[in-house]
């Protein structure tokens, strides 16, 4: 025996000695030096007189249940270790659902201390009372469900803690069948932060879709919504079968409010426009901006057509009213294209494509109005493509060509200028008239190299004239807006005077007043300093825009020329005569030339030189004519008897004020 162990011996013999059964454990040292556990059980045999007179009893060597034993209490204490350091809550319930283990973890994580834990149902701990009462058969089921389920897995369930608040926890467990019955062991942590960051990463998507499905400036759903939700709207529209319109709105000529205004203004223009379709449309009507100042409108369950076109009118009527943005007052309209499912396509691009279309008509047609797709709009939409790649072809080439029209002295009949009127022959297409070819060079931006094509022909006929002794009076030529833009009209000018040694006051600028007043600060710039050149400035078709004396006076220019519509019915219409009339005295207050275009009968010519009007032209007086037409020489040589001067009527018409 181990010297250390003979104390427990010497009292177990004490109380064999005292007539008390005994069960000692101790060790015992064998010869070759090995310890060995031992356990041994020893009760004493009385005598009569109740003495102890011998001791009956056995030895069991139990090393190898002591070494198991210290085993698992090492394992059990490593346990505890581990539990202890976890940063995870780790609870073990019985089959009863009692708890039978509950580290320090648990304790910060539900708010209860050990002791208080041990023993109670779980259930009652830690489920909140929401769930409580939706378990009629008791927490228990909430429990065992929920550990059951997570066993080999992880679940996430809602928990509570002592203070009642609750919280999400993440729960994975084991089983552990023990002959005693079953334990579960579970591993619980706190995943508020996750979940938080979770319904962040959620609401991040959400946000992310609403910027990518809608448009930043007007919150109104975009294009790439619209081709995401319209075919859904068709698919109900076919099984209701009731008809869709699609309504593609166009703002006609927003880009002048962003030259004249401020991008700023534009885009709060935008905005109230955008509120103004929210409003108008139905409630189950869908407004979509596609960008710029281009709107859809899908209107769907309308019984007819009827309803389409009653909703574009409202469209257009709340968008003439006036606009107040930041204390300006301005005002717009629209134009709009309406196609139609089933009837004008079957599926979105269709539809858009032919809304699109219908739009192109509706601004074809002067804007501020609607238009209905018709399957003859696609022809006319491909003529005009094809027309709009033979002028990109067409200039630079012989198939454009000018010709010109005389302009005569009302009270001579002498010719004191000429005016340059485009020409185009196209190989196949044969000749296309100006009113056909020069608004698709505006619309598809080919106005500028076209009419500097215009201007370099001019100016080249001029030279030619002069190197053939032809004497020259002043050529007027027409100019498209966007050439005052963007053309470099100044430097064209000047430079072309240079190459062909042309004086400045050959050469005649005519724009109409409409288009003057679209941009009158920055194109007066321009006016101003093509008549410090020397040219001459004319403002065509006057009479038929806008613009207003205040504005007039001080547009450096030398003639006005009065509208055709306004010359053609003089003789049956007098208050066209009355027009011409106040025109003609406005003009020579204002110091400025007159000329009077469209006369076709010689009653008209004698009424303007009774009126008063210097200048005319027409085909009365003559029709356009080739710069080396036989008649149009002669006219020339016989406009100053001969000279290459300009004359003298001629500098007064490119004279003034």
């Amino acid at each position: 025996m181990l010297p250390e162990d003979r104390p427990t011996l010497v009292d177990g013999m004490q109380r064999l000695a005292a007539g008390e059964q005994t069960e000692l454990y101790y060790r015992i040292l064998r010869p070759d030096g090995e310890v060995r556990w031992v356990r041994s059980r020893s009760y004493p045999v009385l005598n009569e007189q109740g003495q102890v007179e011998r001791v009956v009893g056995s030895v069991r060597d139990i090393t190898a249940q002591v070494l198991a034993q210290e085993r698992l209490q090492e394992s059990e204490r490593r346990k505890s270790a581990i539990l202890e350091a976890s940063l995870d809550a780790c609870i073990s319930i019985d089959q009863e659902g009692r708890v039978i283990e509950w580290n320090r973890a648990a304790e910060r994580l539900f708010g209860y201390e050990r002791e208080a834990a041990m023993g109670r149902d779980l259930a009652e701990l830690i489920v909140p009372q929401r769930i409580c009462r939706r378990h009629s058969e008791g927490l228990d089921r909430y429990v065992r469900t929920g550990m059951s389920e997570a066993i080999g897995k992880r679940i996430e369930i809602p928990a509570r803690r002592a203070d009642g608040s609750e919280f999400p926890i993440e729960l994975a467990a084991v089983r552990i069948d023990l002959p005693t019955g079953p334990i579960i062991t579970a591993f619980v942590r706190d995943i508020t932060e996750r979940k938080r960051a979770e319904r962040q990463a959620v609401e991040h998507q959400r946000r992310l879709l609403q910027l990518a499905h809608h448009d930043s400036l007007t919150k109104l759903p975009n294009r790439l919504q619209l081709q995401s939700s319209l075919p859904d709207a068709l698919e109900r529209a076919r099984r209701s079968g009731r008809l869709l319109a699609l309504l593609y709105i166009d703002v006609d000529h927003f880009k002048h409010i962003n030259d004249s205004q401020g991008h700023g203004r534009g885009d709060a223009l935008l905005q109230i426009i955008a509120q103004r379709l929210r409003h108008t449309v139905g409630r189950h009507d869908v407004v979509v901006r596609m960008g710029g100042d281009e709107f859809v409108v899908v209107a769907g369950e309308l019984p007819d057509r009827t309803a389409a076109e009653s909703l574009a009118g409202r469209i257009l009527d709340s968008l003439r009213s006036a606009m107040c943005s930041d204390g300006v007052t301005l005002s717009v309209t629209a134009s709009i294209g309406i196609s139609v499912f089933p009837d004008d396509g079957a599926d979105p691009e269709m539809l858009l494509k032919h809304a699109d279309i219908a739009l192109y008509q509706a601004k074809e047609r002067g804007r501020n109005t609607f238009q209905f797709f018709t399957p003859d709009m696609n022809s006319r939409l491909m003529e005009r493509v094809v027309l709009e790649q033979a002028l990109r072809r067409a200039i630079g080439t012989e198939q454009i060509y000018l010709e010109y029209q005389p302009i005569v002295d009302v009270a001579s009949g002498t010719t004191v200028a000429l005016e340059a009127l485009l020409r185009w022959r196209h190989p196949e297409l044969g000749a296309i008239s100006p009113t056909r070819c020069v608004p698709v060079a505006e619309e598809c931006g080919a106005i500028v190299e076209l009419g500097n094509q215009v201007l370099r022909l001019a100016c080249r006929q001029l030279d030619e004239w002069r190197r053939a002794d032809v004497p020259l009076v002043p050529v007027c030529i027409d100019l498209s807006p966007k050439q005052l833009d963007r053309g470099r009209i100044q430097e064209t000018v000047a430079e072309l005077c240079r190459e062909f040694e042309l004086e400045p006051s050959l050469l005649g600028f005519e724009i109409t007043e409409s288009a003057v007043m679209q941009h009158v600060e920055r194109h007066l710039a321009v006016l101003h300093s093509l008549r410090r050149f020397g040219c001459r400035i004319g403002i065509d078709d006057f009479g038929t825009g806008y613009s207003s004396l205040s504005y007039l006076k001080h547009l450096p220019i030398n003639t006005v020329k009065i509208d055709r519509a306004f010359v053609r019915d003089m003789a049956t219409d007098g208050n066209d005569v009355a027009i011409v009339s106040a025109i003609v005295a406005m003009a020579q207050t204002l110091g400025l030339r007159t000329v009077a275009e469209g006369v076709e009968r010689p009653e008209q010519l004698a009424q303007l030189r009774e009126l008063g009007c210097e200048f005319a032209q027409g085909y009365y007086l003559g029709r356009p004519m080739q710069p080396d037409a036989p008649a149009l020489i002669e006219r020339l040589r016989s406009s100053d008897g001969g000279s290459m001067t300009v004359s003298r009527r001629a500098l007064r018409l490119s004279g003034g004020r």
